[in-house]
């Protein structure tokens, strides 16, 4: 793309549209797929092309919401450590959750926070209390003479000290 192509901003509203809309037929589609891989499943108990949409969707699409549409409306089952679907809770689950994975939109089920921004004072006011917590936690369980607790428990009161001074 040459500089000057991107010049006006009737071009840049022109592409912005163009994207709009294939992010909605991307979604669609997406939708459609997924609904016949349900009915695929139904019919053969085959899920795997459950986990192929899911990778299809790549990076910058949110795929946390496909895999939670999945679980909810098909009754896939997730292997957390290969990061897969694993399983399903059969063709009467599906069969009963149809109507409902066609009425609810995939991309609706789990939504992706927009960044709330970052507070530092808040932050640091919160880990001060946090150590403040910890530190009476660890006095508690010494008294006790719960020794193993209280060794878990590591605050270098100096530098916290003056971490409290400089919060002031």
């Amino acid at each position: 793309m040459k500089t000057n192509e991107m010049n006006s901003a009737a071009q840049i509203d022109s592409r912005i549209h163009a994207i709009s809309t294939t992010t909605s037929t991307l979604r669609d589609k997406v939708q459609e797929c997924a609904i016949l891989i349900a009915i695929h499943t139904a019919n053969h108990g085959d899920y795997s092309k459950a986990n192929k949409l899911v990778d299809a969707l790549g990076d910058g699409v949110n795929g946390a919401a496909l895999v939670d549409w999945f679980v909810k409306y098909v009754g896939l089952t997730i292997d957390t450590k290969k990061k897969c679907f694993a399983g399903w809770s059969g063709k009467e689950f599906i069969k009963t959750n149809l109507a409902k994975a066609k009425e609810n939109k995939w991309y609706t089920c789990k939504k992706v926070n927009p960044f709330a921004g970052y507070d530092f004072d808040k932050a640091l006011a919160s880990l001060l209390k946090q150590a403040d917590t910890m530190a009476k936690a660890k006095a508690k369980a010494a008294t006790e003479g719960d020794d193993a607790k209280a060794s878990a428990i590591v605050i270098n009161i100096d530098t916290l000290r003056q971490v409290r001074a400089l919060s002031k």
